[in-house]
Protein backbone atom coordinates (compact mmCIF):
# COMPACT_ATOMS: atom_id res chain seq x y z
CA UNK A 1 0.00 0.00 0.00
CA UNK A 2 1.56 3.55 -0.95
CA UNK A 3 -0.23 6.41 0.70
CA UNK A 4 -1.09 8.13 -2.05
CA UNK A 5 -3.82 5.37 -2.45
CA UNK A 6 -5.58 6.30 0.42
CA UNK A 7 -9.02 8.37 0.77
CA UNK A 8 -11.83 9.29 3.09
CA UNK A 9 -14.19 6.89 1.92
CA UNK A 10 -13.39 3.14 0.21
CA UNK A 11 -16.05 2.91 -2.66
CA UNK A 12 -15.93 -0.49 -5.23
CA UNK A 13 -14.56 1.54 -7.85
CA UNK A 14 -11.85 2.17 -5.84
CA UNK A 15 -10.79 -1.52 -4.91
CA UNK A 16 -11.21 -2.14 -8.75
CA UNK A 17 -8.26 0.51 -8.99
CA UNK A 18 -6.18 -0.92 -5.95
CA UNK A 19 -6.35 -4.24 -7.65
CA UNK A 20 -5.19 -3.33 -10.65
CA UNK A 21 -2.45 -1.06 -9.87
CA UNK A 22 -1.17 -4.01 -7.82
CA UNK A 23 -1.35 -6.19 -10.94
CA UNK A 24 0.47 -4.04 -12.09
CA UNK A 25 3.18 -3.27 -9.91
CA UNK A 26 4.06 -7.19 -9.08
CA UNK A 27 4.52 -7.93 -12.54
CA UNK A 28 1.06 -10.34 -12.44
CA UNK A 29 -0.07 -9.98 -15.31
CA UNK A 30 2.55 -11.63 -17.43
CA UNK A 31 2.32 -14.30 -14.78
CA UNK A 32 -0.59 -17.46 -15.36
CA UNK A 33 -3.85 -16.58 -13.13
CA UNK A 34 -2.92 -19.22 -10.80
CA UNK A 35 -0.28 -17.14 -9.43
CA UNK A 36 -2.67 -14.47 -9.12
CA UNK A 37 -3.44 -13.17 -5.22
CA UNK A 38 -7.06 -14.20 -4.31
CA UNK A 39 -8.77 -11.47 -2.93
CA UNK A 40 -10.06 -12.05 0.93
CA UNK A 41 -12.04 -9.03 2.25
CA UNK A 42 -14.44 -8.25 4.89
CA UNK A 43 -17.83 -7.87 4.38
CA UNK A 44 -17.81 -4.36 3.62
CA UNK A 45 -20.09 -3.02 1.05
CA UNK A 46 -17.36 -2.01 -1.65
CA UNK A 47 -16.07 -5.96 -1.50
CA UNK A 48 -19.31 -7.14 -1.36
CA UNK A 49 -21.12 -5.15 -4.31
CA UNK A 50 -22.10 -6.59 -7.65
CA UNK A 51 -19.50 -4.40 -9.90
CA UNK A 52 -16.35 -5.56 -7.40
CA UNK A 53 -17.92 -9.19 -7.79
CA UNK A 54 -18.33 -8.88 -11.55
CA UNK A 55 -14.73 -7.51 -11.68
CA UNK A 56 -13.29 -10.61 -9.53
CA UNK A 57 -15.08 -12.72 -12.05
CA UNK A 58 -13.71 -11.15 -14.93
CA UNK A 59 -10.11 -11.55 -14.12
CA UNK A 60 -10.86 -15.23 -12.40
CA UNK A 61 -9.95 -13.87 -9.05
CA UNK A 62 -11.82 -16.36 -6.23
CA UNK A 63 -13.06 -14.00 -3.77
CA UNK A 64 -13.72 -14.83 -0.21
CA UNK A 65 -14.78 -13.27 2.46
CA UNK A 66 -13.74 -13.28 6.65
CA UNK A 67 -16.66 -14.33 8.71
CA UNK A 68 -18.28 -11.72 10.67
CA UNK A 69 -16.91 -10.63 14.02
CA UNK A 70 -13.85 -13.48 13.49
CA UNK A 71 -10.60 -11.22 13.49
CA UNK A 72 -8.97 -14.32 13.49
CA UNK A 73 -9.57 -15.41 10.34
CA UNK A 74 -7.15 -12.91 8.68
CA UNK A 75 -4.69 -12.51 12.17
CA UNK A 76 -2.06 -11.03 9.87
CA UNK A 77 -4.14 -8.62 8.79
CA UNK A 78 -5.29 -7.92 12.20
CA UNK A 79 -2.00 -7.47 13.15
CA UNK A 80 -1.22 -4.70 11.18
CA UNK A 81 -4.18 -2.72 11.86
CA UNK A 82 -2.88 -3.26 15.59
CA UNK A 83 0.23 -2.12 15.01
CA UNK A 84 -1.03 0.77 12.81
CA UNK A 85 -3.75 1.71 15.55
CA UNK A 86 -1.29 2.26 18.19
CA UNK A 87 -0.22 5.59 16.58
CA UNK A 88 -3.72 7.23 17.03
CA UNK A 89 -2.49 10.52 15.10
CA UNK A 90 -3.41 9.80 11.49
CA UNK A 91 -7.49 9.75 12.26
CA UNK A 92 -7.32 13.57 12.49
CA UNK A 93 -7.71 14.16 8.55
CA UNK A 94 -6.93 12.55 5.38
CA UNK A 95 -3.81 15.05 5.11
CA UNK A 96 -2.55 13.97 8.49
CA UNK A 97 -3.15 10.00 7.41
CA UNK A 98 -1.25 10.39 4.41
CA UNK A 99 1.70 12.15 6.38
CA UNK A 100 1.47 9.44 8.54
CA UNK A 101 1.33 6.52 6.28
CA UNK A 102 4.49 7.88 4.25
CA UNK A 103 6.82 7.44 7.31
CA UNK A 104 4.75 3.90 8.15
CA UNK A 105 5.14 2.21 5.06
CA UNK A 106 8.26 3.28 5.05
CA UNK A 107 9.20 1.74 8.27
CA UNK A 108 7.28 -1.60 8.22
CA UNK A 109 8.54 -2.06 4.30
CA UNK A 110 12.10 -1.33 4.66
CA UNK A 111 13.31 -1.23 9.09
CA UNK A 112 10.37 -3.89 10.43
CA UNK A 113 11.77 -7.07 10.77
CA UNK A 114 8.75 -9.68 11.24
CA UNK A 115 9.22 -12.82 13.30
CA UNK A 116 6.56 -14.08 10.09
CA UNK A 117 9.15 -13.72 7.59
CA UNK A 118 12.25 -14.88 9.64
CA UNK A 119 13.33 -11.67 11.04
CA UNK A 120 13.39 -10.37 7.34
CA UNK A 121 11.80 -7.17 6.11
CA UNK A 122 8.82 -7.52 3.86
CA UNK A 123 10.81 -5.74 0.79
CA UNK A 124 13.99 -8.14 1.35
CA UNK A 125 11.48 -10.92 0.91
CA UNK A 126 9.69 -9.52 -1.63
CA UNK A 127 12.89 -8.50 -3.97
CA UNK A 128 13.51 -12.32 -3.66
CA UNK A 129 16.31 -12.05 -1.51
CA UNK A 130 15.49 -14.58 1.64
CA UNK A 131 17.47 -17.48 0.18
CA UNK A 132 20.87 -15.50 0.26
CA UNK A 133 20.20 -13.63 3.64
CA UNK A 134 19.27 -16.90 5.81
CA UNK A 135 22.49 -18.41 3.80
CA UNK A 136 24.65 -15.56 5.17
CA UNK A 137 22.71 -15.49 8.71
CA UNK A 138 23.40 -19.49 8.83
CA UNK A 139 27.11 -18.85 8.17
CA UNK A 140 28.12 -16.15 10.70
CA UNK A 141 25.60 -18.44 13.10
CA UNK A 142 27.47 -21.23 12.51
CA UNK A 143 31.06 -19.29 12.73
CA UNK A 144 30.54 -17.71 15.84
CA UNK A 145 29.52 -20.82 17.56
CA UNK A 146 32.60 -22.67 16.35
CA UNK A 147 34.94 -19.99 17.79
CA UNK A 148 32.96 -19.93 20.76
CA UNK A 149 33.64 -23.97 20.91
CA UNK A 150 37.31 -23.35 19.76
CA UNK A 151 37.89 -20.83 22.75
CA UNK A 152 36.60 -22.68 25.33
CA UNK A 153 39.01 -25.66 25.32
CA UNK A 154 38.71 -26.52 28.90
CA UNK A 155 35.69 -28.98 29.91
CA UNK A 156 34.24 -28.85 33.56
CA UNK A 157 32.12 -31.72 34.85
CA UNK A 158 29.22 -30.75 36.60
CA UNK A 159 30.43 -31.99 39.92
CA UNK A 160 33.51 -29.48 39.52
CA UNK A 161 31.21 -26.62 38.63
CA UNK A 162 28.55 -27.10 41.81
CA UNK A 163 31.63 -27.82 44.23
CA UNK A 164 32.83 -24.29 44.97
CA UNK A 165 30.43 -22.23 47.52
CA UNK A 166 27.72 -21.01 46.38
CA UNK A 167 27.05 -17.21 48.28
CA UNK A 168 24.39 -17.23 50.76
CA UNK A 169 21.56 -15.15 49.12
CA UNK A 170 19.32 -15.31 52.00
CA UNK A 171 18.91 -11.94 52.65
CA UNK A 172 18.06 -10.53 49.43
CA UNK A 173 14.45 -9.58 48.56
CA UNK A 174 12.88 -12.11 45.93
CA UNK A 175 9.46 -10.62 44.26
CA UNK A 176 6.83 -12.30 43.92
CA UNK A 177 3.72 -11.47 41.32
CA UNK A 178 0.66 -10.77 44.16
CA UNK A 179 -1.90 -9.43 41.85
CA UNK A 180 -1.88 -6.78 38.72
CA UNK A 181 0.31 -3.40 39.97
CA UNK A 182 1.07 -5.48 43.50
CA UNK A 183 4.62 -6.81 43.78
CA UNK A 184 5.33 -8.16 46.86
CA UNK A 185 8.95 -8.54 48.56
CA UNK A 186 9.57 -11.88 50.65
CA UNK A 187 13.02 -12.77 51.80
CA UNK A 188 14.33 -15.09 49.91
CA UNK A 189 14.94 -18.97 51.62
CA UNK A 190 17.75 -19.25 53.06
CA UNK A 191 20.84 -21.87 52.29
CA UNK A 192 20.85 -25.11 53.88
Amino acid sequence: MSPGTLQDTLSSDHVQRLWDQCLTHEGLLDQPRQAWSKSLGDRGAPMRSHSTRQYFLKLGIAQSFSRPRTPNDNPRIEAHFGTVNTHPSWVIDLLAAVTYFTGFCAWHNNVQRLTTLDMLTPNQVHSGQTATLLAKRHARQSQTLTSRRDACHTLFALEELIAELLPDVSQYPAYAWAGRGKASAIQATPLA
